[in-house]
């Protein structure tokens, strides 16, 4: 199952990566934030023309600056993040659901997933939106497998994969999965 949903996953989420330009504002505004941490070798402080830019925790930041050292600046490593995130999404959304019901029922669950057109929207931005839906599902696993086996143990890890969860986009990342 695993082969077959990262098959399905890099099918829906690799072509045309880098094809087209950042469109969206964020996008644009993302990535060069990045770069520009990047360049000055400052993992703490986000830039967006050398001005703070305090509006989004650094999370996405950091991965594409990552991505950056890897494959040079441009769109295709801008987004990678989101495609990987993506990925990281639907073995989550596999795992939670094989947890909780049985290997097909995680099997169509992370088939769905990954063929909704929001999330293949997403999985091709350079936004943190992808990156907040993989660490939201991270916190639901770590909390679901911590809490089925019994014992405090859960707290860490879910606490863990909620404080990504804000990383990637603030505070929502911990109200999403409270509620």
């Amino acid at each position: 199952h695993y082969l077959l949903l990262l098959a399905v996953t890099a099918a829906l989420t690799l072509p045309s990566l880098g094809a087209h330009s950042l469109w969206d504002i964020d996008e644009g505004l993302n990535a060069e934030a990045a770069r520009e941490m990047l360049v000055r070798g400052n993992w703490i402080t986000p830039t967006f023309n050398g001005e703070l830019r305090a509006a989004k925790p650094a999370l996405l930041y950091w991965l594409q600056m990552v991505s950056y050292l890897a494959f040079g600046v441009n769109e295709w490593a801008a987004r990678l993040p989101s495609v990987l995130a993506t990925w990281a999404s639907v073995l989550l959304t596999y795992g939670l659901t094989r947890r909780m019901f049985d290997a097909r029922t995680g099997l169509l669950a992370g088939l769905v997933l990954v063929t909704s057109v929001e999330v293949c929207l997403l999985a091709h931005a350079a936004t943190p939106d992808a990156v907040l839906l993989a660490c939201t599902l991270l916190t639901f696993y770590a909390f679901w497998r911590g809490a089925a086996d019994g014992g405090r143990a859960w707290f860490v890890p879910t606490g863990i994969a909620a404080g990504l969860a804000v990383l990637a986009k603030g505070p929502v990342g911990v109200l999403l999965p409270a509620m």
